[in-house]
């Protein structure tokens, strides 16, 4: 101060004169004498700056504070000090005087650069990019701390090579092993403070996330039963200085030497940590807060953001639920408490448990849960009795939760909740989560499911606005390209949308690179690559011809393709150049006993290891190449060794397959004709044959032990590998699913599920069968012991053995539903066990019913085929299918039947043909002229008049139409005029509207009758749009107030009421209306109501019920669904059977989360 200020040297060389030397005043005397007394009497004072380092080594702290709290306005003083306890108690003390700025890791890097850089030139690096990558790994490993650098530094100073640098970088030093052990040894010594330390240093080692302060007090209090105040203030005095608490509040080390150190220090022998020790001791407590009996309300608390009145700590909570089983999996296989607490668990709290993860949105956490926990058992097994009932508890666990998380994903992401009431009815009677009692529980049920255990299939994903195209399945994501050409990307795990990508064009292959970072797509005459993180689209390579086959090479550095016009070209990825061009037809060299093809190819494969190359044409044998010496190898037929021109018994190729084994060399061909055929690929000689398969796909799983088919038919057979060469196939496994064709099958790298694409949708398998309980990576010598068995065969849950219920209507009791199929038979079911009481009649032979009606009034039973006949039926239902029918007359139409209305009192019918409808007596007889329905643009809606029932309307796209039941005759016809057209066309709406017909009908059509009384009238269109538009374009809702209907025909529409949200855009169809009520299903395929007591509608009136599962949808698409009134029940038609829902309606949440 004296140097830069002459006024303060002058009064500090008047202070030297004084009697009492200044070096035997104490601190107070300094400051009173020679600050106070002195230089902060000096006028006009220069401004001063004191920097204080290491404030925490004062020995008398507060002191000195609180002196320096005195200082003038002009001084300013920069503290630097580690965080303890009196530092931060002295500090505070001074108020606004102090400004407080905790130093991170970060800040420390620019400095730590500077040093490094400065003694670069004596580390073992040796170019400019070596030194870069030292640098940084100096400043990654560093963590901020100056001593660790310089240390290393001083160390890498004397090495001499890379790999001893890399040993050193990895390696504690010994100054810093020093510096821990002085950091340890001054800790209280105490019982209490070293349990606490430990507890402390544990779960900051040993979290997977390190945890925040808040975290770590309800940790130290569930695992030591300590209560710790202002952790985060104290953290540092408890542990030595070895732990800190980081900008984003979470308790870290000071520097990772700090964990290697007091993993192996031997200094405190009471704060030593044994690494299994601590990862039981956290299962534990992680264990004990979720088997808590207050852990069930945790999730409601986390959804309603209510305060929490439990005694449990929720801290915590999240913690335990993503990680408890990462650190199970980690404990002794011994350990008999940890596995009682996880049995406590299992047996009490996990619908609790996904319930909360579905909050958070952390589903994936679950099938992640289910692998640890099988990891677990797999070590657990020897010490458990094999037919305890833990170790089947555990089993069932495993299977349900990887079954739910991909099953019921969406539906516990809308609903949380619905894991109590709803799931649990869903599940195969078999399932451990079907047996799970709930306190929630309110009767919720459906009749009719019949399967007792879990498929093979995991998840079925729908496409409503397109078809599948292609499929490819990656270690970390499942990728599917649709007809409109957009690829959606999925989680592999929770199946959840990851992103999409627009293509553009139709892909009929996807290909992920082995690491899943990049995905490869072909077009016509392009080829496509993206990075599956960022989305960018780094490469795009243009193509002569279609590339038929794709494969990444070289470590996902090279990409090759085989394409349509008889070349494979190679590209290099890192360059976004093409490295290699093939012809690979010029290495059939003629004359020879083999023809040169002149065709373009109609299939070919590159192998896994990419040396050969298999390509078909029409009627000649497959043909195979050498992709590395450019040869061509031979041909592979099913006559002779040899193929001359003209020959014609060799059937068109559907698929191909290699077996990626090096130690099977064998290639798998699927014929026209129904043969799979197996070749060797050196000598191309036959060696297996089986007959009626018919598989349109083939794909040999990664590890080369199994083969999975996908047929046309729509089944699947997975085939194991066996013979001495692995040349045989032997069939283990069939699911039946009566689906349509099968288009690609792709499998994951773990050889353990696969997905294969049909029509519009994609599913995703993962058969028990396929892990092979003591089998490795597939060697010859396991395969060789393979044993001919006799395959299992199973059926989809949605697979019949009887013909599909394509038309579904009911009595007026809700006790029975008369159902017609696609073979032509009316059946009659049993609502109270959902059961099939018989065959009511039949029509023609495997001709389609298209519609059926029944009337209460008169017993009547009406139904229609698709051939335009029409049967009527008197009906006394009965326990005995066989008692209950007596006709009464057939009637013939000269076009397909699109729907039927009878009358309310069962003498008339309206038959709805695509272009005309008529009136019918019940005895066959016609009344009046035929009703024209196409000469007005747009479709109609057709009910029974609410006001006068002995007449029907028919609401049309610009006016409305009154007709009587008596004679057809349309009651004061109307003057046309055009104003007030709407600029939409009407489409119809769920064919189990009450009492409608809807006109035109895709799907098939069904009605019911005698409901209570609906004041409403419903309906969905859509907006008019070209037929080649997306399906997808947003649905109107209209609701009339039947008050609306005038009593006889007008020029104009009712005035529906207004929908200001827009609702119809999420409305997939009506199911009825009752009284004041609609029913419908929303996109997400909810049940939902929306009380129709205001004049306008509102998603705040609607409310969310149950949910049905996509594959109850029947052949054309949409549900067969029919309200069931006078029980409150729903029937749904599911393939040969019908579905009942009980008290359905009794569960309820708001459809629009506020």
């Amino acid at each position: 101060m004296a140097k830069s200020d002459e006024a303060v040297l002058r009064k500090v060389l008047h202070i030297e004169q004084d009697a009492v030397p200044c070096t035997q005043w104490d601190e107070r005397t300094i400051w009173r004498k020679l600050f106070v007394g002195c230089i902060f009497k000096v006028s006009k004072p220069l401004p001063q700056y004191w920097v204080i380092d290491a404030l925490d080594e004062c020995q008398k702290f507060p002191n000195f504070v609180s002196l320096a709290a005195k200082a003038p306005s002009y001084l300013r003083m920069l503290f630097t000090s580690r965080t303890t306890p009196e530092a931060e108690k002295s500090l505070v003390s001074l108020g606004s005087l102090v400004q407080h700025y905790q130093i991170q890791s970060h800040d420390m890097l620019v400095d730590l650069g500077i040093f490094i850089d400065s003694r670069m030139d004596r580390l073992p690096a040796g170019d400019e990019q070596g030194q870069m990558k030292l640098r940084n790994k100096l400043l990654e490993k560093s963590s901020g701390s100056f001593l660790w650098v310089s240390l290393i530094v001083q160390e890498l100073e004397q090495t001499y090579s890379e790999e001893v640098a890399e040993e050193v970088l990895d390696e504690v030093h010994e100054d810093m092993n020093r510096l821990y052990a002085r950091m340890l040894e001054n800790l209280p010594q105490n019982e209490r403070a070293m349990r606490l330390a430990k507890a402390i240093f544990m779960w900051s080692l040993f979290a997977f996330p390190a945890l925040t302060v808040s975290e770590m007090q309800c940790a130290i209090k569930l695992d030591s039963n300590q209560t710790v105040h202002n952790l985060g203030r104290s953290i540092s005095a408890i542990c030595g200085q070895l732990l800190g608490v980081d900008q984003s509040n979470r308790v870290r080390s000071i520097h990772q030497t700090t964990q290697v150190y007091l993993l192996q220090q031997d200094i405190v022998p009471s704060l030593a940590i044994d690494r299994q020790e601590s990862h039981t001791r956290i299962a534990q407590s992680c264990l004990k807060l979720l088997a808590n009996s207050e852990f069930s309300q945790a999730a409601r608390l986390q959804k309603t953001s209510g305060a929490s009145t439990l005694a449990l700590d929720l801290k915590l909570v999240e913690y335990a639920c993503v990680y408890f089983s990462d650190h199970l999996q980690k404990c002794p296989s011994d350990d008999q408490t940890a596995l009682d607490l996880l049995c406590k668990f299992l047996d009490s709290n996990v619908p609790s448990w996904i319930e909360f993860l579905s909050v958070k949105g952390r589903l994936y956490h679950i099938t992640r849960t289910a692998k640890n926990l099988q990891s677990y058992l797999r070590r657990r097994l020897k010490h458990m009795n094999p037919l305890s009932a833990g170790k089947e508890t555990l089993e069932s666990w495993i299977t349900d939760m990887i079954k739910i998380s991909v099953k019921f994903r969406t539906s516990l992401i809308i609903s949380p909740s619905s894991i109590h009431t709803l799931i649990p009815p869903l599940c195969p009677s078999g399932s451990i989560v079907s047996k799970i009692p709930d306190s929630r529980q309110r009767g919720f049920s459906i009749q009719g499911l019949r399967n007792k255990t879990w498929d093979g299939c995991l998840v079925r994903i729908d496409y409503s606005a397109a078809q599948s195209s292609a499929v490819a399945l990656g270690d970390r994501y499942l990728a599917v390209a649709t007809s409109d050409g957009t690829i959606f990307m999925y989680y592999r795990d929770s199946i959840q949308v990851r992103s999409t990508f627009s293509f553009r064009e139709r892909a009929k292959i996807l290909l992920f690179s082995s690491d899943c970072l990049q995905i490869a797509v072909p077009g016509l005459k392009t080829v496509r690559m993206w990075d599956t993180e960022s989305k960018i689209q780094p490469w795009a390579f243009d193509t002569s011809h279609q590339a038929l086959s794709l494969l990444f090479t070289n470590d996902n550095t090279s990409l090759i393709a085989a394409t349509q016009g008889g070349y494979t070209t190679v590209w290099d990825l890192q360059q976004g150049v093409e490295a290699e061009h093939w012809q690979w037809k010029e290495s059939i060299h003629e004359p020879g006993d083999q023809i040169r093809p002149h065709r373009a190819p109609g299939k070919v494969l590159v192998s896994p290891s990419t040396d050969t190359l298999a390509v078909c044409y029409r009627g000649l044998p497959i043909y195979l190449f050498d992709t590395e010496l450019k040869s061509f190898i031979g041909c592979c037929g099913r006559n002779a060794s040899h193929v001359s021109i003209g020959v014609g018994n060799q059937y068109f190729v559907d698929a191909l397959a290699f077996n990626p084994s090096p130690e099977i060399r064998m290639l798998v061909a699927s014929y026209g004709d129904g043969e799979l055929a197996v070749f060797n690929v050196v000598s191309t000689e036959l060696r297996y044959r089986i007959p009626s398969v018919f598989a349109s796909s083939l794909v040999c799983s990664p590890d080369g032990c199994m083969l999975v088919s996908g047929s046309s038919r729509g089944s699947i057979q997975i085939f194991e590998f066996g013979g001495s060469e692995g040349e045989r196939l032997l069939p283990i496994y069939r699911i039946d699913t009566y689906e349509d064709g099968i288009r690609s099958i792709a499998f994951s790298s773990d050889s353990l599920r696969f997905a294969d694409i049909r029509v519009s949708q994609c599913r995703v398998w993962e058969p028990v069968v396929l892990v092979r309980s003591g089998v490795g990576d597939g060697s010859q010598s396991e395969i060789s012991q393979a044993m001919t068995l006799v395959p299992k065969s199973v059926g989809m849950l949605e697979g019949p053995q009887g013909a599909e219920i394509t038309a579904v209507c009911h009595d007026h009791s809700g006790g029975f539903v008369f159902c017609g199929k696609e073979d032509g038979a009316v059946v009659c079911f049993e609502t109270q066990n959902a059961t099939q009481l018989g065959i009511l009649y039949r029509h023609a032979v495997n001709v389609r019913i298209s519609s059926i009606a029944y009337s209460e009034q008169g017993r009547i039973l009406v139904s229609a085929d698709e051939s335009g006949r029409v049967l009527v039926n008197a009906i006394s239902p009965s326990k005995k299918a066989g008692d209950m029918v007596t006709a009464l007359s057939e009637i013939h139409s000269r076009e397909s039947i699109t729907a039927l209305l009878l009358d309310p009192v069962g003498a008339r019918m309206l038959i709805q043909g695509n272009k005309y409808a008529h009136v019918w007596t019940i005895a066959g007889e016609k009344a009046g002229s035929p009703i024209a329905t196409t000469n007005d643009d747009g479709t109609h809606v057709i009910l029974i008049h609410p006001s006068k029932t002995e007449s029907f309307v028919i609401i049309g796209s610009r006016d409305t139409r009154t007709y009587s039941w008596t004679d057809g005759q349309e009651m004061h016809p109307p003057t046309r005029d055009t104003f007030g057209t709407t600029n939409f066309e009407v489409t119809p709406p769920s064919p189990i509207h009450p009492q409608a017909i809807h006109l035109p009908n895709p799907a098939p059509s069904y009605s019911s009758t005698h409901q209570r009384p609906a004041n409403f009238i419903a309906h969905l269109s859509h907006p008019n749009r070209p037929p080649s538009s997306t399906p997808s374009t947003p649905s109107k809702l209209e609701i009339w107030p039947k008050s609306n209907l005038p009593p006889s025909s007008s020029p104009r529409r009712p005035e529906p009421l207004p929908d200001p949200e827009n609702l119809g855009a999420k409305v997939r169809q009506i199911i009825a209306v009752t009284g004041d009520q609609l029913l419908f299903l929303d996109k997400d395929n909810w049940v939902c109501s929306h009380g129709l007591t205001t004049s306008t509608l509102s998603a705040r009136a609607v409310t969310r019920h149950f949910f049905l599962l996509s594959e109850w949808q029947s052949g054309g698409g949409g549900f067969l669904l029919d309200y069931l009134p006078v029980k409150r029940e729903f029937a749904v038609a599911f393939k040969d059977c019908v579905l009942v829902v009980k008290k359905g309606l009794e569960n309820g949440e708001p459809w629009c989360q506020s």
